[in-house]
């Protein structure tokens, strides 16, 4: 039952926008005089499929959860018409996955089966996500529900049509850098994203803390522990605490990685595997990465500290057969937040090109590690802006790329990002995978320049 409060309340707090959007980039067309509709979607998952459950005998009261496939389901609601509303997880493998209920008189089954589509490629057959709060999809400070479905992680494999199950959290347990903490213009400046995410830890404890009060568990904050994720970012890791977990000092990539791939641990314990062990373990036929670096960038860290821990990461990922792909990384100036202090005193520019000549030197050593030139793109919006249907965004604080905390991306940032990682796949391994629909993303974006006007603020006083 308490499961069951997290998932109602979960779908009350989605908006009808949402489900469009993931309904539009992922799911077939529905197929009239069916029990499902849609009948068939993506391995990617997360997007919304309705059972007509009366034909089973069931109504919407007697479901305590949906299972298809083996996987669990997400939000169960009930529709207008009586049918159940569900968000499928996707699925390890293409073809029929049986659609059963749990009742109080046990399981029931549909006698329908959901048909998922194979991916574009057998490359995409195990695609693994690693780094830090971009690959999470962190937006506005923390991570949430929203921002994990809009990751560039979740787009990347919703466009190859792969199997990525998230480690989605309770939607609302973080509370949000939202427009409201944006200061006045022309300076736009916004709160530290360490100094707010170490304070909003605190804050949630009471929504981690089991019924019987016997303590805390990451496994309170995520709406499915079980699942075995394949998207292993985690908000704050370094390049180091890839290869041997964090410092026991550090707060912040401690909690996100139990959220993560250790939902299980003891809280306030280090988990027992790193994340490149998880990586290995999950036996990856590719491996992508938005921000590898991106933290020690933003820290400041010296390029022998890169040239020190990069090549173990290389090897190690090379190791698994994989093909790999790895964000180089942007002028960290394009940033207009701050994390840990801010972004350095010495060049920005200087600092990542350093970075990125030690990362190509190092993918270079084998054939299947590929860098993707986020560097190249951020420039070339940074001079001529991002079209995006008849607008031009830019990367200044409210000009459509970046969320509230002007650290990271928002919905169409992100889409952009998976938009650069689709278009280096296909030319890589010859592979013809759509590219991302930035325009769609974009119509129901809160970061744009549209939607800030909406609540009254004009965002181009903070472009100067």
């Amino acid at each position: 039952m308490y499961f069951r409060r997290i998932l109602a309340s979960a779908w009350r707090s989605l908006s009808a926008s949402s489900l469009l959007l993931f309904v539009g980039l992922s799911a077939c067309d529905p197929v009239p005089e069916t029990l499902l509709e849609p009948s068939g979607g993506s391995l990617s998952g997360y997007y919304v499929v309705r059972a007509d459950i009366a034909a089973v005998g069931l109504s919407v009261s007697d479901v305590s959860a949906v299972w298809v496939g083996g996987v669990r389901a997400l939000l169960p609601a009930e529709d207008d018409d009586g049918w159940l509303s569900f968000r499928v997880q996707g699925a390890p493998e293409s073809g029929p996955a049986a659609v059963r209920f749990d009742t109080s008189e046990g399981r029931v089954s549909l006698g329908a089966d959901f048909i998922y589509a194979p991916p574009h490629s057998p490359h995409f057959d195990r695609v693994v996500a690693l780094g830090a709060s971009l690959t999470m999809g962190v937006m506005d400070g923390v991570p949430t529900f929203e921002g994990v479905l809009k990751s560039p992680t979740l787009q990347t494999a919703a466009a190859l049509g792969a199997y990525m199950p998230q480690p989605l959290l309770r939607p609302d347990l973080f509370p949000t850098l939202g427009l409201d903490r944006v200061g006045p213009p022309p300076e736009c400046q916004t709160t530290d994203v360490e100094d707010f995410i170490t304070g909003a830890i605190p804050q949630i404890m009471g929504e981690l803390a089991y019924p019987d009060g016997s303590g805390f568990g990451y496994e309170m904050g995520r709406l499915d522990p079980l699942l075995v994720v394949r998207n292993i970012g985690v908000g704050g890791y370094q390049l180091d605490d890839v290869l041997s977990g964090p410092d026991n000092d550090e707060l912040v990539q401690s909690v996100l990685g139990g959220f993560v791939y250790a939902p299980f641990m003891d809280f306030g314990e280090r988990p027992e595997a790193t994340m490149m062990e998880v990586v290995e373990g999950l036996e990856p036929t590719l491996v992508v990465s938005f921000d590898l670096l991106g933290n020690d960038l933003l820290l400041g860290r010296s390029p022998d500290r890169i040239a020190q821990y990069l090549p173990a990461v290389i090897d190690r990922l090379a190791a698994t057969g994989a093909e790999v792909f790895l964000a180089d990384c942007p002028n960290p100036d394009i940033l207009k937040g701050s994390f840990g202090g801010g972004i350095p005193d010495e060049d920005g520019e200087e600092l990542a090109l350093a970075y990125n000549a030690i990362l190509a030197a190092e993918a270079g050593r084998y054939d299947t590690i590929h860098v993707v030139p986020i560097k190249e793109t951020s420039d070339t919006i940074r001079s001529e802006g991002l079209a995006v249907g008849d607008s031009v965004y830019n990367l200044a604080m409210l000009g459509g790329v970046l969320s509230f905390d002007g650290l990271h991306f928002g919905d169409t940032g992100y889409a952009l990002l998976a938009d650069t990682f689709v278009t280096e796949i296909n030319a890589v391994l010859g592979t013809d995978v759509p590219t991302v629909d930035i325009a769609a993303v974009a119509d129901f974006d809160i970061h744009t320049p549209e939607a800030v006007r909406k609540t009254g603020r004009e965002p181009a006083d903070c472009w100067e």
